[in-house]
């Protein structure tokens, strides 16, 4: 090789192919043969290469050297930004994708929320009649462990479902009339038996002047007081736990 200013010309091949695509990579390998071939070609031939460069051409054969070495080191930023933009513009693909899905996901749960609620329900209201009638000691203790077991089941449904509907900003409170009382009834009921299991006494007081009949989301108002006293019940090792409204 006659000058040093095609020392860098190597090295893009081993650039391109790592940081580009082979078609790139290709090109310029095929350039750097071709500059290679010719000074074999040269050689081989017994043409005379010029070595013997004034100082003016020296400077300038650096020059192009110099020269050079700033094309890689822009072809190298080049190369970066454009597999950066397309890494972000993968990533934001990816991110869309995830999030379409979860809206599909919460938008699938949020319309069956009813339809998964629903016999839950009827399974605990039955199991209540069933233990209404007359039964053996038992009968008594085994479905009043599946009443139990599906009380904590609808609970963690709820659970599930609430946060579903949330992210599908399909959230809403129903304003129905219902007894106050009555509609708690059945849930205080439940975790009197989970205080009672752990030692502990529930005792539960309406004030007087609290009326009966009231306009709001029962279901609601059962999920908070089951988190309550669930709480209240967890953390408490001993003595009582008083529910007043």
């Amino acid at each position: 090789v006659a000058g040093p200013a095609l020392w860098w010309l190597c090295a893009v091949p081993i650039i391109a192919l790592i940081l580009c695509n082979e078609r790139t990579g290709f090109i310029w390998a095929l350039v750097c043969c071709l500059a290679v071939g010719a000074y074999f070609a040269f050689a081989y031939l017994d043409i005379p290469v010029r070595n013997d460069l004034s100082g003016k051409h020296l400077l300038a054969v650096y020059f192009l050297s110099i020269a050079g070495i700033i094309f890689c080191a822009f072809l190298l930023t080049l190369t970066f930004k454009l597999s950066e933009g397309a890494m972000r513009h993968d990533l934001e693909k990816a991110r869309d994708a995830a999030e379409q899905a979860s809206r599909a996901k919460s938008t699938l749960l949020a319309n069956m929320s009813h339809e998964i609620r629903t016999p839950m329900n009827a399974i605990i209201g039955m199991t209540e009649l069933v233990l209404d009638t007359e039964l053996t000691e038992d009968q008594q203790e085994y479905l009043g462990i599946v009443q139990q077991s599906g009380e904590n089941l609808l609970i963690l449904i709820n659970d599930i479902l609430d946060l579903s509907v949330i992210e599908a900003r399909r959230f809403e409170l129903q304003t129905a009339p219902f007894h106050l009382q009555e509609a708690l009834k059945p849930t205080l009921r439940a975790l009197a038996v989970r205080a009672y299991d752990k030692g502990l006494e529930l005792i539960c007081r309406f004030a007087p002047d609290v009326p009966t009949a009231v306009i709001g989301d029962q279901n609601r108002l059962r999920q908070v007081i089951v988190n309550l006293i669930g709480n209240a019940i967890k953390f408490t090792n001993s003595g009582e736990i008083r529910f007043e409204v």
